[in-house]
């Protein structure tokens, strides 16, 4: 039988050191609690570039959702969905009309958003677990000045 020092069960820099995953990336930059550290880590190019990809779905939702809204308005003039007679088709109908292709867009805006991050993140994922190791803001970037208070 074995003694309990002889159980190997990693090294302790294997079990404690912080490990960024992609979920730990965009909690730790865009957590709106955590101060949003993506304003410190980001060069201005693409910070841009996310709040173009940003505006660029919030106005294409607006527009669908728009389009949509006049589509269940005037349903009764496009053909084949004028014959629905029961009230609960016309109602599901209605809601697939509205609701479907606001989410077709929210689907492709997810994939967008998912590889922006999936790009940054294999770009500063190195920054980022020095930062969370040591807790130095200046791992982030080296440019950072510290003023003293």
């Amino acid at each position: 039988m074995m003694q309990q020092r002889d159980f190997y069960g990693n090294d302790y820099i294997y079990k404690h050191i912080k490990q960024v995953s992609l979920q730990e990336f965009t909690d730790q930059l865009f957590n709106p609690v955590r101060h949003q550290k993506q304003m410190v880590l980001f060069t201005q190019n693409e910070q841009k570039e996310q709040q173009e990809l940003y505006k660029y779905y919030v106005y294409l939702g607006g527009g669908i959702f728009a389009m949509s809204a006049l589509s269940v308005i005037f349903y009764k003039k496009i053909p084949y969905l004028n014959r629905i007679e029961k009230r609960w088709a016309r109602i599901l109908t209605k809601a697939l009309l509205l609701f479907g292709p606001l989410q077709v867009q929210s689907i492709f805006g997810q994939r967008a958003q998912y590889e922006l991050l999936d790009r940054q993140f294999i770009q500063y994922h190195r920054q980022l677990q020095d930062y969370m190791f040591s807790g130095d803001i200046r791992k982030l970037k080296q440019d950072i000045q510290i003023s003293p208070v």
